[in-house]
């Protein structure tokens, strides 16, 4: 290292700075996600103000949402069909497998056009998850169901 870059603290191509070697290697955490970003804390701080519902009609009345948005609606979506909630219990099934094969095809699309690299871990529960979701269109559930009354 050159007396310039001892005494601007830049070290050569490669080599780590006393800054990197204190850092805490964040990647892969909560505050590497959408979710860790300010903009989506600048989300849920308004959800506290106004309200889950008048947020997610100002969502739902835009053309093109952030992606802070549309986690946010996303957690909405999870936390209600995951609670099993009695409203939706209602809605014809018709509407409901719409709705699943909308955000199937969005989530399709993101995997397709950024291919993400994940880490095992993410895989793993990703790959999990993705296969639960094939009940009912493997050929053992497709019998099953054909016995059904």
């Amino acid at each position: 290292m050159t007396e310039e870059s001892e005494q601007s603290g830049l070290n050569a191509p490669g080599q780590p700075n006393e800054q990197t070697l204190n850092s805490p290697d964040l990647s892969g955490t909560f505050l590497d996600t959408v979710m860790g970003t300010r903009a989506f804390q600048d989300i849920t701080e308004l959800e506290y103000k106004i309200g889950v519902e008048p947020l997610l009609e100002e969502i739902l009345g835009k053309k093109v949402w952030s992606n802070a948005e549309m986690i946010w609606v996303l957690r909405q979506i999870m936390m209600y069909y995951g609670r099993n909630d009695e409203l939706l219990k209602k809605a014809p099934p018709e509407r409901i497998f719409l709705n699943m094969v909308d955000i199937i095809r969005a989530f399709y699309m993101l995997l397709d056009n950024s291919d993400p690299d994940l880490d095992e871990n993410m895989r793993s529960y990703m790959s999990a998850k993705i296969g639960d979701a094939t009940w009912g269109i493997t050929g053992n559930t497709r019998i099953y169901l054909e016995k059904m009354p």
